[in-house]
This record gives structure tokens, sequence and C-alpha cells, in this order.
């Protein structure tokens, strides 16, 4: 691979834009300490709270990868008329998104409890009991707006939450397609089929074997999630093996330059920014996929849902010449 290639797509990142819709997700990690006995329950534990952090999660983690490394970044999501939904404002303002967003249900938290030593102790999700299609006028308010902003790239980061449970992202691709935008997907099985013509689909090996089937051979995996998602172009993640990257012609791997993981989540998000970006600033499949897997190493070799930077991302790279 030409390192000095890859380079160049990334120090294009800034002169690029793309647009993010998917369901967000305030992930929220409470520290404490813990203490002795819990007067409410005997054998259940006590914290007391010493410091909370809050991260974007859900698809609003592939807009904040998006912004950190050097893109310009317009999130579309769906929050509630709550409190929650002004901090993920704050949070997009802090990290250079541009937020639009519609009303519809509660904004959705994740709150993990953790000792101030890491050891994790319990999760608590708020805002998932009335997980339902945008309306009608949600729909048009999004595309609306797409339509003005003219993007190189869209990124459809699906959680299976709100955004795309009804014919959003069909109308969306539908438009993409009319004027040579490129559409990329991060799926949830369940709704895979509605994102056919899609420039790129990006499961997991999970993901892709919940839609195919139980199959060990990659090269087969990935041809087969091509057939299936009727997109142009298949890039599928295999854990630790790296990536699996088919466009109709070719399959290559892509391998993982992670040392040391020490937390995968989040990192698909910061996948598939690095990919994103990258296809903006015209890189093929292959080459996107490179970028993504030194943005995705970065990512993993971290604790808690994380951004990676533009500088970060070069310098691995440059690391590797």
């Amino acid at each position: 691979m030409n390192n000095e290639r890859l380079k160049e797509i990334v120090n294009r990142f800034n002169e690029n834009s793309v647009v993010v819709l998917g369901d967000v997700v305030i992930d929220s990690y409470v520290y404490g300490k813990p203490r002795g006995h819990n007067p409410d329950k005997d054998g259940k534990p006590l914290i007391t709270v010493q410091k909370e952090s809050l991260f974007l999660g859900g698809g609003g983690n592939s807009a904040a990868n998006v912004a950190s490394l050097g893109g310009s970044c317009v999130f579309y999501t769906a929050v509630g008329n709550d409190s929650n939904s002004e901090i993920v404002k704050g949070i997009c303002e802090k990290n250079g998104i541009v937020p639009f967003f519609v009303r519809e249900g509660d904004t959705i938290v994740k709150r993990r409890v953790l000792t101030n030593d890491g050891e994790y102790m319990a999760r608590v999700d708020h805002g998932e009991q009335d997980l339902n299609d945008l309306s009608e006028e949600s729909k048009k308010q999004i595309l609306e707006n797409i339509k003005e902003k003219n993007p190189k790239v869209i990124l459809l980061s699906d959680y299976n939450k709100r955004l795309f449970r009804g014919n959003l992202s069909e109308s969306i691709i539908a438009y993409a397609k009319r004027n040579n935008i490129k559409v990329m997907v991060d799926p949830k099985p369940v709704n895979s089929n509605k994102f056919k013509g899609s420039f790129l689909f990006c499961p997991n090996l999970k993901e892709a074997k919940e839609m195919i089937g139980d199959i060990n051979d990659f090269e087969e995996i990935a041809k087969r999630v091509r057939e299936k998602s009727g997109c142009e172009n298949v890039i599928v993640t295999l854990k630790d093996k790296g990536l699996i990257c088919y466009d109709g012609w070719e399959c290559k791997i892509i391998p993982s330059y992670a040392r040391n993981v020490e937390d995968t989540m989040g990192a698909g998000d910061t996948l598939k920014a690095g990919i994103a970006l990258a296809l903006a600033a015209e890189a093929n499949i292959f080459d996107a996929a490179e970028i993504g897997s030194h943005a995705v190493a970065i990512a993993v070799e971290r604790k808690e849902t994380t951004v990676v930077k533009y500088q970060e991302l070069l310098d691995r790279i440059e690391k590797e010449l």
C-alpha cells in the first residue's frame, strides 16, 4: 500500500464535507467510589458518584469523528423536547458539528456506572420506550435540508432506533443517485433491505452473517452481502482480522493496525467516518478502507467512546511508511 497516497487523501479531508444521518445516543460514563453496605439491598453495589463524562454515541459518534478528522459535518437526528436534547446540542457545538434536529420521542441516554479504577458495575438506559418511525413532516424537513447542502457523501448510521424504521433511507438514496452523491451505509440487518442502491454497504461480521447465514470464507461473505444488499461496494469488518473490501470485481483484505486493544465501543463509527471522508476526498474504496483501518486502530487503543483527530491519523499513517 502506498502510504504517501493515503497521506495525500487525508490532507484533503479539511476540504470536504460529509452529511451524517443517524440515531443519536448520549453515552454517559459515571465514575464513583464503592461504599460498603447498601441500606436499600444487601449485596448490591452502592456508588458515590465523583465524575461523569458525556459523549455522542450512536450516529453522533460518526459525526464527531468526521469533525475531529478535519471534515465539515452536518448531523441529522431525532431528539426529544427535553433537557437531554440541549446536552446533545452542546456536545455537537463543542465538537464542531452542525446539528439538525427533528423532535420525536425522548432523547436516548445510556448511562454506564463504573468504579474509579474502571470496574463496570451497571448500565441504565433512558428514552427507548417509544421507538417509532419518524413523522412524514420530520422526513420532509430532513430531505429538503440535505438537498440544500448538496454533499459529496451521505453516511447513514443505522442503530434501529427511529430514523430508518420507515422509508427515509429509500428517499435519500433515490435523491443521491440522481445527483451523483455517494451514500455509505452502516446497517442493522433488520433494515438491510432499506438501503438497496447505496454506494457502499459496511456491516460488521456478525451483522453480515445475520444477513446471509453462517459462512466462514471471508471472500464469499463479501460477495453474498453485496448480492443481498443490492449495493455497489461492500466493506465487512472482521474484528482483529481487519476488513474485507469488494467492489464487484476484486476482493481485498485490509489488515488491522491496532496494537493494544482497550475498548472497541464506538470503534465502528470511527471507521465509517474515516472511510466517508476518504470517499469525499475521491479515494477508491480500497484506499478508503486502509485509512479507516488506521483511524479505528487509534480509537480501540483507548477507553470510553472517543474521537480520532486529523493529526493523529496522519501520524499513524506516517509511522507505517
